[in-house]
């Protein structure tokens, strides 16, 4: 199953327009008949088809995907982008740390 780059653009600027019209990944899904991988590894493919950002909000209420409706709406979605990326590099850190002290620094280096 593929969603072509056009369609989901589409349905981006009809129903997505602006942080308040945020749409979850499962609504994306319902309406493709897709699931969340195939919606994620999408998303950059737009942006970079059409160069329209796609920002996500992590709220688990209001949270979703959209269109930023203005540069100040925009500016708020990456600095909450760039928390999130902040936050999962904390958390590889941390787990880093976990397997080391599991398995001992040579499977560290290894790559693991």
């Amino acid at each position: 199953m593929r969603i072509s780059t056009v369609s989901l653009c589409a349905y981006l600027l009809l129903y997505a327009q602006g942080r308040e019209n945020a749409v979850k990944s499962a609504e994306i899904e319902s309406y493709f008949g897709c699931g969340g991988r195939l919606v994620r590894t999408t998303i950059p493919l737009v942006e970079n088809t059409y160069g329209i950002a796609v920002l996500s909000s992590y709220d688990p209420d209001s949270g979703g995907y959209y269109i930023p409706a203005s540069e100040e709406e925009a500016l708020e979605g990456t600095r909450e982008l760039d928390a999130h990326a902040k936050s999962e590099i904390g958390h590889v850190s941390r787990k880093k740390k976990l397997i080391e002290a599991m398995f001992g620094e040579a499977q560290m280096e290894l790559g693991v």
